[in-house]
């Protein structure tokens, strides 16, 4: 490969210069191989990071809180899932304090019209 240099008078050149149609060619060349390269290992990236969000994701959809007295069980890993997790844990103890009091509330209507 050559140089060119380019003054205000005068332009310089040296040693074998490429044609515009070579240059062109190989810049598709390279783009055509990088992009696909690109997408493959950002989906690749993508696909590692978002693996805890699926293993809690398949955890959580097996769970029926109107049947089943199982609940999520979450190890932490130091991850913001874990935060995620934290949460549906949550949200599973208000349902099961809902549900409670419910029941109970459900039983002390029926105790009162029985004895009417």
């Amino acid at each position: 490969m050559g140089i060119r240099l380019t003054g205000p008078d005068d332009t310089v050149s040296a040693g074998p210069q490429p044609v515009a149609g070579t240059v062109r060619e190989r810049v598709v060349t390279v783009t055509l191989l990088a992009a696909p390269l690109a997408g493959a290992m950002a989906w690749a990236i993508s696909a590692r990071a978002v693996l805890p969000l699926r293993r809690l994701q398949r955890r959580t959809s097996g769970l029926d809180l109107r049947s089943s007295a199982t609940r999520l069980e979450h190890t932490r890993t130091r991850i913001e899932v874990d935060d995620l997790a934290h949460t549906v844990q949550t949200v599973f103890a208000r349902y099961d304090q809902q549900a409670v009091r419910t029941n109970g509330a459900l039983y002390t209507t029926v105790v009162q019209r029985a004895r009417r």
